[in-house]
């Protein structure tokens, strides 16, 4: 049972959450310069990170949409 509704949103299990969080910090990286300090704590902290919460997954969501679009 998950936890939450939006966790099907998210792509569901921890380790495609994972995959896709490391698809998404790569995607990004050209714009680390340009993040506020907290973006750019968060976006180096899920550098070292082994796993991705679903609010960790759709702030990096965001920080792809903001800086990407």
């Amino acid at each position: 049972m998950t936890y939450h509704p939006l966790t099907r949103e998210s792509g569901s299990d921890a380790d495609r959450r994972r995959q896709e969080a490391v698809d998404l910090l790569q995607m990004i990286r050209p714009y680390v310069e340009d993040m506020k300090p907290h973006e750019r704590k968060f976006w180096n902290d899920m550098q070292e990170s082994s796993f991705c919460t679903v609010k960790q997954l759709f702030w990096l969501r965001d920080l792809r949409d903001k800086f990407t679009r």
